[in-house]
């Protein structure tokens, strides 16, 4: 497969190219995955489906794929027409499992040198740190960041980094080699086989039948998800809508409800940056004079808008909403008689729309509410530190 250059001025890359995350590449064409894996028994098998096309089909994806845990989430039912995914930790965690096997298959000279990772809201790092188990890793926690933290060990170093100090984070940006953030996109490739695995199960479990209609409900604020979404909707799975769940901010609401992004959030903006630009660069038709221009009105304007065919493009599969305490209030009894799993926002939310739809509906938790958290005093990022 080839990989464009968003911005159009660095030409293509190959799939090694591009592995290692450094560069803002997208595919060349999406490619499309055949519906019928999602009946397929065989994990390893349906992973190579969705991973395959993006690697090349390389003969060493053999040795990656069928070592991949499937223990990645857990399916619950509600009703006869909604269910959740629990994810084991984090909903990241067969991203960073994709990237742990990638990585020490084709760049094990890169794993040797320390791991950085980016705490990005909810996605604390533990998915992260659980995929490398053994390499030696730092998790960076931005200032302000009110989730909890993995526990520190010793090959896991977890720091606090102030994210406006633009000398620290050139200097990490020269040190890190490997990328297994929102830049890296295997990470998309691995959400959408994430989505595929509870499309299975919900099979497997008799929650729904080979094509009845489905519709997903996905966390939204950080646009991996929704990006992978979009992904996955060039193929022909009975997905009716992708219901992209804000909570954190408005930024991504407003845009798929309106076509318009504003920045009012800029350590937010920096966290869904690179995904906001290659669902641009899909939905415009691969347009990279479309991306670089309504990356220059962001710059000049701190907004921008899109033209009607991109709006329409993204609108045609995409339904938006922000979740409000409201929201959730008006159903957490409910939920509460229908299941024993802790309830959290985003499964009351999705629950909510299922009251309204006739289709199956599954919800997408990025964690589990009932695993514990720690907020410990952190130790700051200093230089020194990036080694």
């Amino acid at each position: 497969m080839r990989y464009l250059s968003i911005y159009g001025a660095e030409g293509f890359r190959t799939f090694l190219g591009v592995l290692n995350g450094k560069l803002a590449y997208t595919p060349d064409k999406i490619p499309t995955i055949d519906p019928e894996i999602v009946m397929e028994r065989d994990y390893a098998l349906r992973l190579q489906e969705v991973v395959g096309p993006y690697a090349d089909q390389h003969p060493k994806l053999k040795d990656v794929l069928p070592v991949i845990s499937k223990n990645i989430g857990t399916l619950h039912s509600i009703t006869d027409k909604c269910s959740v995914w629990r994810p084991t930790n984090h909903l990241s965690l067969l991203s960073e499992l994709l990237l742990a096997g990638l990585f020490e298959t084709f760049l094990p000279e890169e794993m040797s040198k320390n791991l950085y990772f980016l705490a990005n809201g909810e996605d604390t790092g533990s998915a992260f740190q659980q995929a490398f188990s053994l390499e030696n890793k730092n998790i960076l926690v931005p200032l302000g960041n009110s989730y909890g933290t993995p526990l520190e060990t010793s090959n896991t170093n977890i720091f606090s980094i102030d994210m406006t100090d633009g000398m620290l984070k050139e200097t990490l940006l020269k040190q890190q080699t490997l990328y297994c953030d929102h830049k890296n996109i295997f990470r998309i490739v691995g959400h959408m086989a994430t989505m595929i695995e509870a499309l299975h199960a919900t099979e497997e479990k008799r929650q729904r039948f080979y094509n009845d209609i489905v519709s997903l409900v996905i966390p939204a604020d950080n646009m991996e998800y929704v990006l992978a979404a979009y992904y996955l909707l060039k193929s022909k799975f009975p997905i009716k809508n992708i219901y992209a769940i804000s909570t954190e901010h408005r930024m991504v609401h407003n845009f798929i409800d309106k076509g318009e992004f504003k920045i009012n959030d800029h350590a937010a903006y920096e966290s869904l940056e690179i995904s906001l630009d290659r669902m641009l660069f899909e939905a415009s038709r691969g347009s990279a004079d479309k991306v670089v221009f309504w990356k220059k009105e962001l710059a000049q304007n701190g907004s921008f808008k899109v033209d009607s065919k991109t709006l329409q493009s993204i609108q045609s599969k995409f339904k938006s909403q922000f979740a409000t305490k409201l929201h959730c209030d008006s159903v957490r009894e409910e939920f509460k008689q229908k299941t024993d799993i802790q309830e959290s926002k985003f499964s009351l939310m999705g629950y909510k729309l299922s009251q309204e739809l006739s289709e199956h509906v599954l919800i997408f938790d990025a964690v589990d509410p009932s695993l514990p958290t720690q907020n410990p005093n952190l130790k700051p990022l200093k230089k020194s530190d990036i080694v």
